[in-house]
C-alpha cells in the first residue's frame, strides 16, 4: 500500500513539474523573441477609454515611448506615483512619451487620471503578454525606431526614493533623447503581479 502511494504521489509531482515545465514559461518563450527586436509599433495595440482599439504608434514620441503597466490597487504603484509625475513633462520635452497601461476594465485612479498631458490606456492582457510584462510598476521602452530596448523597473529601491542608486527609466529615456546608442538591457521589476 505504502508502495502504491508513493509511486501515486511521485507521478502527480511528475506530471506537475511537466505541466509547469511548458505552461509557466509560455509567456516568457512568446517573448523572447521581441525583446531587445524591432517590434512594429502599428502591431501593437490597445483600448482607450472608450474601448476603441489603435496602435501603440500613435502614441510614439519623436525619440521613444514609455509604457509603464500600472494597477491602480497596487501599494508598489502607489509609492511611484508622485516620482512618475515629476519626470513626465521632462521626458515629452525630450521626445519621449510616457503611456500609462492599466488592465482593461479599471478604472483610472487620481494618480493617473487622464488629463491634456497624461495618457492612459487599457490592455486586455495581450500586450502585456507579448511583451513580457509581469507585474505593476513594470516598464517597455521602444526607441523612435520600435526597438524594445527595456523591460523592467523603475528604479532600483521601489519602497524609498531617497535611497535610488540606478534611476533605469530616467537612464534610458537620457540616453534615448541624446541618441546615444544604447544595448537592449533588464532588470527585475519588482511590485504586484498583473491580474
Amino acid at each position: 500500500m505504502k508502495h502504491s502511494r508513493y509511486a501515486s504521489i511521485t507521478s502527480w509531482l511528475a506530471s506537475l513539474a511537466l505541466t509547469l515545465l511548458f505552461v509557466v514559461p509560455a509567456a516568457a518563450q512568446d517573448t523572447a523573441d521581441v525583446f531587445g527586436q524591432k517590434v512594429p509599433l502599428t502591431e501593437l495595440a490597445v483600448l482607450d477609454g472608450a474601448g476603441a482599439s489603435s496602435s501603440l504608434d500613435t502614441y510614439r514620441g519623436t525619440s521613444g515611448l514609455v509604457l509603464i503597466f500600472w494597477e491602480p490597487s497596487c501599494l508598489w504603484v502607489q509609492r511611484y506615483t508622485d516620482r512618475l509625475r515629476a519626470v513626465e513633462a521632462q521626458y515629452r520635452e525630450q521626445g519621449v512619451n510616457v503611456i500609462y497601461v492599466q488592465r482593461a476594465g479599471t478604472a483610472p485612479t487620481e494618480a493617473v487620471t487622464p488629463d491634456a498631458n497624461r495618457t492612459v490606456l487599457y490592455d486586455d492582457g495581450a500586450l502585456a503578454s507579448r511583451l513580457g510584462i509581469i507585474r505593476a510598476p513594470q516598464i517597455a521602452i521602444f526607441d523612435a525606431n520600435d526597438v524594445f530596448l527595456y523591460r523592467g523597473g523603475i528604479d532600483d529601491s521601489p519602497g524609498d526614493a531617497a535611497n535610488i542608486n540606478d534611476p533605469y527609466l530616467d537612464r534610458v529615456v537620457n540616453a534615448l533623447a541624446t541618441k546615444q546608442a544604447l544595448e537592449a538591457f533588464e532588470t527585475q521589476a519588482f511590485g504586484c503581479i498583473l491580474k
